[in-house]
């Protein structure tokens, strides 16, 4: 496909914005067969995998999004996806986006440890660790649960997390 060689040549070269846009003009012709094929379901490529085809458009444009710091557009995007890759930008969107809020809210360093923060966090963990007790947690979500442990400050729990990634030989984790 020719929107993605350049998608992908532009995500190589830092053109966030490039990609914003190419990834608007996708997502606003999605439902346009413009050689009466539908090359969204070619996966071979690795860039691919992990996102389903009908959520390939979505999850672009969401990408985009959050590569130039837009992580609510990019959270509300993927909100529904149900493949991994799109899954863990949804969690991790949503995370960026309550840690941007809480930077760009303090106006000193004695307003980082707010406790809004905590309650915000504890949205997401709640989402983690539902998931988790489901098994349906990757490598990446495990690591990004993790990290929302840490920042709960929540040791214990972090500790008994790390053990059973460690066991399980994930590639990621926190100790």
């Amino acid at each position: 496909m020719e929107d993605d060689f350049f998608n992908v040549e532009c995500q190589k070269r830092g053109l966030d914005y490039s990609v914003k846009w190419l990834a608007e003009m996708c997502h606003g012709l999605a439902d346009v067969d413009i050689d009466g094929e539908d090359e969204k379901d070619n996966f071979g490529i690795k860039m691919l995998e992990g996102i389903a085809p009908k959520e390939y458009d979505n999850y672009f444009l969401a990408k985009s999004y959050f590569d130039v710091r837009e992580y609510d557009k990019a959270a509300h995007l993927v909100r529904n996806a149900s493949s991994p890759v799109p899954r863990f930008l949804h969690l991790y969107a949503t995370y960026m986006a309550m840690e941007k809020r809480r930077l760009d809210s303090t106006t000193d360093q004695l307003n980082l440890n707010d406790s809004g923060h905590f309650k915000d966090l504890g949205e997401i963990l709640v989402t983690l660790r539902a998931e988790h007790s489901r098994n349906n947690l990757d490598d990446y979500d495990m690591y990004l649960y993790g990290v929302v442990i840490e920042e709960q400050k929540r040791p214990s729990q972090r500790k008994r997390i790390a053990n059973n990634q460690e066991t399980n030989n994930n590639s990621f984790y926190i100790k």
